[in-house]
């Protein structure tokens, strides 16, 4: 496609899935009200995953730093809802990644035996 052909709205407060289809339904989201998608019901939790991860990753990219920490280590502790691979390598993390606490749960869900990134010091 030409460049800017599908310009996709950069503010983080808005949800965008870009994607080659017609809007068949839209509305306002409330609580975990079904949506139609060719045919099929889907709910807000199938479509976006775990609400309070979701928030979390809206915090972090509006500035909320604190509480996107708090989400994220909530979702670190329920097993198989954020890996260390999906933290180490999707951009949603970003506004995070300098800050000491996301290498301290990263660091917590590394699979046994990974050698750390981060050149030992000498004494």
């Amino acid at each position: 496609l030409k460049e800017g052909a599908r310009p996709v709205d950069s503010d983080p407060g808005v949800l965008t899935s870009p994607c080659d289809a017609i809007v068949g339904q839209c509305g306002r989201v409330q609580g975990t009200r079904v949506f139609q998608a060719k045919g099929f019901p889907y709910r807000l939790r199938e479509l976006l995953g775990d609400p309070d991860l979701v928030e979390g990753i809206i915090c972090a990219w509006t500035g909320e730093r604190d509480l996107a920490f708090q989400q994220l280590a909530l979702a670190s502790q329920q097993p198989g809802l954020v890996t260390y691979g999906q933290l180490k390598l999707q951009p949603w993390w970003d506004p995070l990644r300098t800050d000491p606490r996301f290498e301290k749960i990263v660091a917590a869900l590394a699979p046994p035996g990974l050698v750390s990134a981060t050149p030992a010091t000498s004494p």
